[in-house]
């Protein structure tokens, strides 16, 4: 007899609950964008680290005169 006592629906949501869910989605997509951040950072070194070798390289070639 005590389900009758209930009402019927959705149960009332805590508004604090719903502030921490919607924090913890806030802070899952801030982590998800930092490391696509740090990624992105750790590509342009890479690419940085081989342009300037390219560049070297160039450099050393057109030194000692030779041509491609």
């Amino acid at each position: 007899m005590s389900e009758l006592a209930r009402p019927s629906g959705r149960q009332a949501v805590d508004p604090k609950a719903m502030e921490i869910a919607r924090l913890k989605r806030r802070a899952a997509r801030a982590e998800a964008e930092l490391d696509k951040a740090r990624r992105v950072i750790q590509i342009q070194g890479k690419l940085s680290a081989l342009w300037e070798q390219l560049a070297a390289d160039s450099a050393s070639t057109e030194t000692r005169g030779e041509t491609r």
